[in-house]
């Protein structure tokens, strides 16, 4: 009798250490979506230091096309087309035929507010997605300002 009762106490009392072990370490073992997200903003997000003025472009008001092959792509090379809008009518143009991770160079057009923005740009291939809901991504650097586009391909054409 003393048996039984002894193992209807230590029972739960295993099965719910048992629990606690395997939700704790299920849960804290599970990466925070910030912890796998190498983009800071989603769209196209301008810091410049010269004006001190940070604006996004959110990627749902941007276009996103991917032409792979050269024959209808960007000054004839493969490449990406962004292009947008913000809330403010702040419009912005990118066009690159860099589309490998890891590849540098210049744009073959950056516009913000319809001019060509000025000085030695520098850009640089973070993530490329050649397949329609593949995320790009590329860093862009200019005299007194730094672009980040992180964005979802819309079209394939």
């Amino acid at each position: 009798m003393k048996t039984l009762k002894l193992l209807k106490t230590v029972i739960p009392v295993i099965l719910l250490f048992t629990a606690t072990l395997f939700i704790g370490s299920s849960c804290g073992s599970d990466p925070l979506p910030e912890q796998t997200d190498p983009c800071n903003h989603h769209g196209w997000f301008h810091d410049s230091v010269v004006d001190n003025a940070d604006f996004l472009i959110e990627d749902t008001d941007l276009s996103v096309q991917f032409f792979p092959n050269a024959s209808n792509g960007p000054f004839g090379n493969p490449g990406f087309e962004i292009s947008g809008t913000n809330t403010d009518g702040h419009t912005f143009l990118f066009i690159t035929d860099i589309i490998t991770v890891g590849g540098t160079g210049t744009p073959l057009s950056l516009t913000d507010n319809g001019m060509e923005l000025p000085g030695t740009i520098t850009l640089e291939c973070l993530e490329a997605g050649t397949s329609l809901g593949e995320r790009v991504r590329y860093n862009i650097e200019g005299p007194g300002y730094q672009i980040e586009i992180c964005v979802i391909i819309d079209q394939v054409l």
